[in-house]
């Protein structure tokens, strides 16, 4: 996982993630590693989107995909 960024769950590195843009959507692809919990999804959804528009501020719509 070198260089990748990670996700992490109770403390574990769960998955990765990578940024997708286009000129209305930033997508944040997320990529499992293991099993993730489902009480996990909503928290990382929540923080997907927060990275995107922090990366892409003028970004109109984010999304969250692989959970």
């Amino acid at each position: 996982l070198s260089g990748d960024q990670t996700i992490t769950v109770d403390g574990l590195v769960a998955a990765s993630w990578k940024l997708q843009r286009s000129s209305k959507v930033t997508r944040v692809e997320v990529i499992p590693h293991r099993a993730i919990p489902r009480r996990a999804h909503g928290a990382i959804r929540t923080e997907a989107k927060r990275i995107a528009r922090f990366c892409v501020p003028e970004v109109d719509k984010a999304e969250v995909a692989g959970l």
